[in-house]
């Protein structure tokens, strides 16, 4: 069964990294790239389903860069990523087929449910001669991963509160203390 792949595409190699680490764990093939115009070329050698990529970068700002891609493979699915997105970046975005938008601090959560139901939708969409290639065994162990990491969040949440909750009490119990010193 063919794996999909994901393309990252992002000029900072750091944030590029993180998203080759979120996704690894996953049952989806990553091709990363820190430049534009090298993943044009990527998507000139490579069966790429879906790119996520940065929307400021050097030479390409995100629209071209999704324009220029999809005069290579017009089916491909973007997601965009941004540290400051305005709204009429955000339309502009939305009216050329964007899949998903996000902002940064990434909620990491919330990129991962996109990827994935993106790519179920496509998927889906294939003719029926491609659906026995479907990922659905892929699509379900990422979202068993994605409700582990939702309940360990959860249970970290609870146990950091509790905790802080008992630091409160037990700061409560010492008895206050206060001292006046009247010199003569």
């Amino acid at each position: 069964m063919p794996t999909q792949t994901i393309l990252l595409v992002d000029d900072d190699p750091q944030f590029n990294q993180l998203l080759a680490d979120i996704f690894a764990d996953t049952t989806y093939e990553l091709v990363t790239a820190n430049d534009p115009k090298k993943a044009l070329e990527l998507l000139k050698s490579t069966q790429i389903q879906l790119v996520i990529t940065d929307y400021k970068m050097p030479g390409l700002n995100g629209i071209a860069f999704m324009e220029a891609a999809r005069t290579i493979r017009p089916q491909l699915i973007f997601i965009m990523i941004s540290a400051f997105l305005d709204t009429a970046t955000a339309r502009e975005l939305i009216n050329a087929g964007i899949g998903g938008v996000f902002t940064k601090p990434l909620n990491v959560f919330a990129l991962l449910k996109c990827a994935v139901s993106l790519l179920e939708e496509h998927t889906s969409s294939q003719p029926p001669t491609q659906l026995h290639n479907a990922p659905a065994l892929k699509a379900n162990s990422l979202k068993k991963r994605l409700e582990n990491f939702r309940q360990d969040y959860e249970q970290a949440v609870f146990t950091l509160y509790s905790k802080d909750t008992q630091l409160a009490a037990n700061a409560l119990a010492i008895p206050a203390t206060s001292a006046c010193f009247k010199s003569d």
